[in-house]
């Protein structure tokens, strides 16, 4: 399942890798807690792999907590540029990520959370409460590809189409893609 940010089919536009190895695709709605609770995702059986990308990544947590909560598992989940950010109810993201994602953890599931913002100190502090678990990775690099910068946002905003090619950055490298499954696979969770 691959949750990312709005726009007519940001799938396509933003991260053309990702949608196409996914099997549900959940568009931003206008509020994370909103797309975390679309109908297409409502009943999901387990276990899931999740890949969250931008907003999509904080709405792929709240997601996980809420299907976890109620009996689901998640396998895997690949938080890609997360900002740890959106409401929850009476809470936020900011408040509960730590908690979430150390549940997450206990529970088994594979966490790799990659950091494509300048050093977001929220994704590069976090420490998993039991250190000795091999099952989260945290990672840094550069943001978008900057050249394609805009066709992105005019081909989200339905004003272009999805680029031509791969480029260099998260949302739109296939080797990003590659290397993240890489990880998952070779822990034996199949993306």
């Amino acid at each position: 399942m691959l949750i990312t940010n709005r726009g007519p089919n940001p799938p396509a536009c933003q991260t053309p890798y990702w949608a196409a190895a996914a099997d549900i695709s959940v568009v931003y709605p206008g509020s994370k807690s909103g797309q975390a609770q679309d109908p297409s995702v409502a009943n999901l059986s387990s276990p899931l792999f999740i890949i969250g990308y931008s907003a999509g990544a904080d709405t792929a947590l709240i997601f996980a907590d809420d299907f976890t909560r109620r009996g689901g598992r998640v396998i895997g989940m690949a938080l890609l540029g997360v900002s740890f950010s959106g409401q929850m109810g009476i809470t936020t993201l900011t408040q509960e990520y730590e908690r979430i994602l150390d549940e997450l953890l206990a529970a088994g599931t594979y966490v790799y959370l990659l950091d494509d913002f300048p050093h977001n100190p929220l994704a590069s502090s976090y420490t998993p409460s039991n250190p000795s678990n091999y099952t989260y990775v945290y990672s840094n690099r550069e943001h978008l590809d900057s050249d394609s910068l805009t066709a992105i946002d005019q081909c989200v905003s339905g004003k272009g189409t999805p680029l031509p090619g791969p480029g260099d950055g998260t949302n739109n490298d296939p080797a990003v893609v590659e290397e993240i499954f890489g990880w998952f696979r070779l822990r034996g969770v199949q993306p």
